[in-house]
């Protein structure tokens, strides 16, 4: 039971770092790999991630909901996650993991046509 408190804690600690120190954008990617590997369901167009709202998610990384939309839109364009109502699909994990341990590269360098 402690260890289990600990690591909450510290996941706690490091979302409040996160909030002081990096924009919306990163947040978010963070909690999209996060969120990919401890719920999300392989499906033949990625990894599945189901049931938040758009407002839930903005909520989960500190942003408002039009805010979160146009980082969700910036993902999309660069075809690492695909949305759907209730739905993302995380289509290049690897990428996004990459845009977790190197935010300066940018998105832009992912873009796959």
């Amino acid at each position: 039971m402690l260890a289990h408190f600990g690591e909450r804690m510290k996941r706690l600690m490091k979302m409040i770092g996160d909030m002081a120190l990096k924009d919306a954008q990163y947040r978010l990617v963070c909690h999209l790999v996060r969120m990919a590997r401890e719920v999300g369901e392989e499906t033949t167009e990625g990894i599945a991630i189901t049931g938040l709202t758009h407002q839930e998610l903005a909520s989960h990384i500190g942003t408002g909901r039009e805010h979160l939309s146009r980082c969700l839109a910036r993902l999309q364009d660069s075809r690492m996650i695909k949305l759907s109502r209730k739905k993302i699909v995380v289509r290049n994990l690897e990428a996004l993991q990459d845009l977790t341990e190197h935010p300066q590269l940018g998105i832009r360098l992912h873009i796959t046509h």
